[in-house]
This record gives C-alpha cells, sequence and structure tokens, in this order.
C-alpha cells in the first residue's frame, strides 16, 4: 500500500513538474512575442516633393508606438506646412530608424531630416527610445545612467576626437554645447561593444553631417546601472586586417549568364545577416551599397559580409541627396563613410551608389572611385510582396545586368531567394560587382558611370 502511495505521488509530482515547464516555456513565449517589431514604411512621391518614412511598430507596446506615431505625424505635418507656400518641386522628407543591442537593452534612434525651398534649407530631428527586453518594459536614459559625472568624461572624449582627427574646432561651439550639462548629451546609443556618442551637425563645426563617437564601457562603467552594464574582461582590441574571401574561380561559372544583385541603404541587422546566411547555401554572391550611418554601428555583421565574399561599396553617410549639396559636404557623406568601411574591413571602398542614383559630371570628378548604379530597378520598395519581387527579376534579367534592392525589407529578402532559386535551374549565375568585372575582363575607370557591365 506504501509502495502503490508513493508511486502515485511521484507521478502527480512529475505531472506537476511538466506542467510548471510547459507554463514557464509559454511565459517565455508570450515575452518574446511581446517584444516584437517590424517596420512601419512607405514612400510618397509628389509634384512638389519626395517623402520616403520608416519607423519601427512594436507587436504589444501601445505607448511607445502611439509616441513615436505622434512623433512622426507632427514631424511629417510641419514637413508639408513648410512647403504649402512654395513654388520649389524638389523637396525632400526623410523618416529613418536604426537600432543597437547591449545585453537585453534596445536603442532606437530615429531620425528626421528634410530639405526644402530653393536655398535646400536643411532640417533634421532626432528621438531616442531605449527598452528593456528581459523586463518587457520602456526605459528612458536616467534608468541607465546613474552619475553625471559621465558628462564630464563625454566632453573629454569630444575634444580628443576633434584632435585626433584633425578636424576644425570651434570653441565657442563646445563651450555652448559640451558642458557637463545632461541635456547637451541626449543622443546616446548603447551598442554591443561601444555606447555610441551621436554628435548632430553644427554641434562641434560648421560640417553637416553627424559624427559618432565610440565610447568604451569600462572607461565608464561606474556611472552606469549596474543592473544592465558589467565591466568587461580585458582583452586585445586591435583590430587585425580581415582578409577578403579571393574572387571564385572563373571556370565554374563558364556558359552562365552572370548577373549582379545590389543591395542599399543596409546593412539591416537580421534581414541582412538571414540574406549572406542563404546565399552561403546557394553559392551565390551579392553587393552591398551600405549607408554609413549603418555601418558604423554594426561592425561586426559588416566584417561578415566582406569575408564572405561579397562586394562592399559607399552609398553615402545618410543617404542626403549629393545634388543638393555644396561639394565639402559631397566630400564629408562619401569620404566619411569610405573611412568608416575601411576601418572595419581594412580595404579601400572603390565604388560609389549616390543616393536616388543622382549625379553629375563636376561630382564624378571628386572622388577616384567608380559610380556604380542600374539597369534594372525592382522596386521593391514599392511592391513590398515577395512572389511580386521574385517575378519581376525573373522576367528582367539579363546577362551583365545589374539589379537595384533593398536589404531592409523582410519581402525583399525573401523574393530574392525565390528568384535565385529559379534563375539558377536556368543556367543563372549570381556574382559580386568585383566578380562581375573580373569574369567579363571590364577596366573600370575612375570618374565615370556604369549601369550595367556586359
Amino acid at each position: 500500500m506504501m509502495k502503490s502511495l508513493k508511486s502515485k505521488y511521484c507521478i502527480i509530482g512529475l505531472i506537476l513538474m511538466i506542467i510548471i515547464i510547459l507554463i514557464l516555456v509559454i511565459l517565455m513565449i508570450i515575452k518574446e512575442e511581446d517584444f516584437k517589431f517590424d517596420d512601419i514604411s512607405f514612400r510618397i512621391v509628389k509634384n512638389n516633393y519626395i517623402m520616403q518614412v520608416k519607423y519601427p511598430n512594436f507587436n504589444a507596446q501601445k505607448k511607445i508606438n502611439k509616441e513615436i506615431k505622434e512623433y512622426v505625424e507632427t514631424e511629417k505635418k510641419n514637413f508639408l506646412k513648410e512647403i504649402s507656400n512654395s513654388d520649389i518641386k524638389d523637396n525632400e522628407f526623410n523618416i529613418s530608424y536604426s537600432y543597437t543591442i547591449k545585453n537585453n537593452i534596445y536603442s532606437f534612434h530615429i531620425r528626421t531630416y528634410s530639405i526644402t525651398g530653393k536655398n535646400n534649407k536643411y532640417y533634421r530631428s532626432d528621438k531616442i527610445y531605449y527598452f528593456d527586453k528581459e523586463n518587457n518594459k520602456n526605459l528612458n536614459l536616467n534608468n541607465l545612467i546613474i552619475n553625471e559625472k559621465i558628462y564630464e568624461v563625454f566632453k573629454d572624449k569630444i575634444m580628443n576626437y576633434e584632435n585626433d582627427n584633425n578636424l576644425y574646432i570651434d570653441e565657442d561651439k563646445i563651450r555652448n554645447n559640451f558642458d557637463s550639462n545632461k541635456d547637451n548629451y541626449n543622443l546616446i546609443m548603447f551598442g554591443e561593444d561601444n555606447l555610441q556618442l551621436i554628435l548632430e551637425p553644427h554641434k562641434i563645426n560648421d560640417y553637416n553631417r553627424e559624427i559618432i563617437i565610440n565610447v568604451k564601457y569600462n572607461d565608464i562603467i561606474y556611472y552606469l546601472n549596474k543592473n544592465y552594464f558589467k565591466l568587461i574582461k580585458s582583452k586585445n582590441e586591435e583590430m587585425s586586417k580581415i582578409e577578403s574571401s579571393i574572387i571564385r574561380d572563373k571556370t565554374q561559372f563558364a556558359g552562365k549568364k552572370l548577373v549582379a544583385l545590389t543591395f542599399d541603404d543596409g546593412p539591416s541587422y537580421d534581414k541582412t545577416k538571414k540574406l549572406i546566411d542563404e546565399l552561403d547555401k546557394k553559392n551565390a554572391r551579392v553587393s552591398f551599397f551600405m549607408l554609413g550611418e549603418n555601418a558604423i554601428k554594426q561592425g561586426e555583421l559588416v566584417k561578415e559580409i566582406y569575408n564572405r565574399g561579397h562586394t562592399i561599396g559607399s552609398h553615402t553617410y545618410d543617404h542626403k541627396q549629393l545634388t543638393k549639396l555644396k561639394d565639402n559636404e559631397i566630400l564629408y557623406e562619401v569620404n566619411y563613410t569610405n573611412e568608416i568601411i575601411k576601418n572595419i574591413t581594412g580595404s579601400d571602398v572603390k565604388y560609389l551608389r549616390p543616393p536616388y542614383g543622382s549625379y553629375n559630371e563636376e561630382m564624378l570628378k571628386l572622388f577616384n572611385m567608380s559610380f556604380i548604379l542600374w539597369n534594372v530597378d525592382v522596386e521593391d520598395w514599392k511592391l513590398k510582396n515577395d512572389k511580386k519581387i521574385a517575378d519581376y527579376i525573373i522576367n528582367n534579367v539579363n546577362d551583365g545586368d545589374i539589379v537595384l534592392l533593398h536589404d531592409i525589407h523582410n519581402e525583399t529578402i525573401d523574393g530574392v531567394l525565390m528568384a535565385i532559386d529559379k534563375l539558377q535551374k536556368d543556367g543563372y549565375a549570381f556574382v559580386s560587382i568585383d566578380e562581375l568585372i573580373n569574369f567579363k575582363d571590364i577596366k573600370l575607370e575612375f570618374h565615370k558611370a556604369y549601369r550595367y557591365l556586359k
């Protein structure tokens, strides 16, 4: 009888344990679901303006969604009001975002800029939101920074950055904009390896570009909330040069029709990572024309892309239309991005794709680079449907074509992979820009633009 009771209790205990485990698993799944987010994006082209908008939308966070949407709507309303009485047609409005991850802390940076009027009036606005994934709650900067002495460290970092990079320093601007008041340091992102201090254009000098200063966590660890940040064990921080994968053997592509798929506006975190993982399985390579502001925040991913043999080119720092900028502004947009990518890969950037494909003869002379444009525009940002994207590629590509896509849309990634599967069966091969040039024995020249490579 005693044995029977013990056996009964053991079975009951086992059942209870299984139920508890199932409940915990379900709670974890719910927690993951609560944090999921995707993009809300659209592009509007009117007679007097172009509007491109992309911002995050969270699965179960109504409060932050409402805040972000109100911010976006306010910025749109202000832009439309600004151009309502203008006869100028080339007005531009852009909202985009990026994010970084440190442990369970997500930092979301939403940035607005517009160019309006005959004098190309420039406007910029930034908002940063923080989210604690583990506890499923919004944070503010005061939850993460606990000691205001950190702002003295930031000021020193800014001064050192200026001196190390031989930039012109406007001492009055430094004094006015970077005292130890925390209100002067409200654009902070928490990356995996460094805190990123974002300096808006004109904060330290008259240059019309932002600067990102990386601050090592160990330099500021005692000013940060210990619940979120720990002292990092010392390690060799020297970044060794990355050896790129060699161009593949030309003979394996004999008799194939060669196509260069190119992706603008990234890299884009998990979307780009999924793409390169799947490309490896299909023995396909592509080219990425990266924004400097995205590359600097995703160094490890950029390294991985480079090491796997894909071509990396510049798409400028933050997607401004270069034909609307002065020469010194154009130089910074391109040269700063080239510097960011070279610091990660160890190799010079040879190719430039100007935003919107907009360039002129004077601009070609500014850089010892080749301009790589396209002759097949999928307009994936408009289609937003994987099957339509796949069908367009399948029905429109030919040997030597350069195809324009964007690795910032999930539908694009899925559509491209579907198209590759179909076209490889029809005798096509997918190669990087470097490979296409090499396999077709084309001699690219600096100061020239190319739409295809046949």
